[in-house]
């Protein structure tokens, strides 16, 4: 056992000398940005005061943060349903579907009840940053309406570990814990008793450092979770898991880095121009308003004059070719420098999706062409980040609470793997996904429809074209039917031309017959 936990120390040691390779930068990103969650250089240090002068790049990210949540994960809607996996037979898939949208509204009954969202806002401004992380386990409180409970992890704590495909499987944890809470985090655990004796001769609660791995098994595809105390170099905790409770998501990497190259790198030197032309602007408004003076040296006393209302000194000269004091005067050009800044506010706003159709009060009426337009190049624009974002990280969420769903008892036993169960994403940045395939179909029906009906009867399903567009737009199951269904409408009409061919009645496809004509007296 204490070979395996120096085996996983090493690895731990190699893995944080990967992720501090950018420190330095990671560190200037929040000093400026996210200084309430700057916990990269110490956890117990208080915000730098005097540093930051302008908060345009602080109120994109947060913005950012809501926005990217309001695209992905909107709160109290249901933003993926569950879909037959590729191994469920055709004709099974209306039964399967059924029972899939029912485990699908329990799902997100729990998630909606539980603290997700809040985990998740917070996780965002750090993937603003450079990476999130969030844990998603099983809530131990009884009589709550979710057995979900969900944690933001600071980057300070995850220490990622990159694999050979380039996602991250791997994941340890650095944190301090009080040893008599450490049985009460993970029951079952063997703490060394001689951390124990000391604790309990301490008095206040001895504080440890421990690493908290969840590794992946390449072999079997599942999890093995260590807690291991750095001290005594020992595994105090084990156990086989089939998801992994910490997700680690990033937006972007740089080649041979593990952790993500968030938004915020790369336009930190723009922020830190910002806020330094912020910060000569206020030195240059506070000359404005109080200038500095300069003094004819005959006998004046800097020392006795006051520069306050309602006083009155006595000076050698007020002669305002030769005055005793005067206003020094402060060049520049405010208005070249006001233009400057806001350029770079444009574009920390344009980096973090912050007005993308500019301010309400400052940008004329947009046409509803204009915005679909700028929707459409938003989508272009974020659309790689934004599915690396379903891949990294909401794949692997709903691994997760499917699998605590299932040990809970709630769900039946569901494997969303792709085969059994599959996930179709239905947020708002899904439907522009899908709104780009509707267009598509719209302008090649345009296309082939003069072509003439002989064409159109031999190449086109125009039977499958309704449901094609309801499920590029999102729509609800219930409004259409799908291809089965249209199926047998189409043999019931059949069956009832038949009929009706066989009776000697004229009765249309719609199903009314025509009102019969008196036959003529001549």
């Amino acid at each position: 056992m204490e070979t395996k936990a120096k085996e996983l120390l090493k690895r731990i040691e190699r893995a944080k000398e990967a992720k501090f390779k950018r420190e330095n930068e990671l560190q200037e990103a929040y000093r400026y940005i996210l200084p309430l969650r700057d916990t990269i250089r110490n956890k117990d240090t208080l915000i730098e005061r005097g540093v930051k002068f302008d908060s345009t790049a602080c109120n994109a990210l947060e913005k950012y943060a809501t926005k990217l949540q309001n695209l992905l994960t909107p709160p109290w809607e249901e933003w993926l349903k569950f879909q037959p996996g590729a191994d469920i037979p055709e004709d099974k898939a209306p039964e399967v579907q059924e029972k899939l949208d029912e485990a699908s509204k329990i799902t997100f009954s729990h998630i909606h009840h539980s603290n997700f969202y809040t985990a998740e806002h917070e996780a965002f401004l750090d993937l603003g940053i450079s990476t999130g992380a969030v844990i998603v386990e099983r809530n131990t409180r009884t009589n709550e309406p979710s057995a979900l409970n969900c944690r933001s992890i600071p980057l300070s704590e995850i220490i990622p570990e990159s694999s050979n495909r380039g996602s991250v499987d791997t994941v340890f944890r650095e944190f301090e814990v009080k040893v008599d809470e450490i049985t009460n985090i993970w029951p079952n655990a063997k703490v060394p008793q001689n951390l124990i004796d000391k604790s309990t001769q301490q008095g206040d609660g001895l504080k440890v450092k421990v690493f908290e791995g969840v590794v992946f098994n390449e072999k079997t595809s599942d999890y093995d979770m260590y807690v291991i105390e750095e001290s005594e170099c020992v595994i105090m905790y084990e156990e086989k898991m089939d998801t992994s409770p910490i997700i680690v998501f990033r937006e972007s990497v740089r080649p041979g880095d593990v952790i993500g190259f968030g938004r915020a790198l790369r336009i930190l030197e723009d922020v830190k121009s910002l806020n330094k032309m912020a910060e000569n602007q206020l030195r240059a408004d506070s000359m404005r308003s109080m200038p500095i003076f300069t003094g004819v040296d005959d006998g004046f006393n800097p020392y006795t004059f006051s520069l306050q209302p309602g006083t009155v000194n006595v000076v050698q000269s007020n002669d305002n070719g030769n005055p005793s004091i005067r206003a020094l005067d402060v060049g520049g050009n405010y208005v070249y420098e006001q233009g400057r800044m806001d350029q770079l506010r444009a574009v920390v706003n344009e980096a973090f999706l912050a007005n993308p159709f500019g301010a309400i009060d400052e940008t004329p009426v947009r046409s509803a062409t204009e915005i679909a337009a700028r929707e459409a190049d938003m989508f272009q624009s974020t659309a790689a980040a934004f599915g690396r974002l379903q891949t990294e990280f909401l794949e692997k969420l709903m691994r997760r609470v499917v699998d605590i769903l299932n040990k809970e008892g709630v769900l039946p036993p569901l494997k969303v793997d792709g085969r059994e169960v599959a996930l179709k994403f239905t947020s708002p940045f899904a439907k522009m996904q899908g709104s780009i395939k509707v267009k598509e179909t719209m302008q090649w029906l345009s296309y082939v429809m003069p072509l003439g009906e002989e064409v159109i009867a031999t190449s086109i399903n125009l039977d499958k074209v309704p449901s094609n567009l309801a499920k590029n737009m999102g729509i609800d199951k219930e409004l259409y039917k799908d291809s089965i269904e249209v199926d047998q409408s189409k043999e019931a009409l059949a069956e009832m031309a038949t009929q009706a061919a066989q009776a000697g009645a004229d009765i249309p496809l719609g199903g009314i017959a025509p009102q019969q004509q008196p036959l003529p007296l001549v």
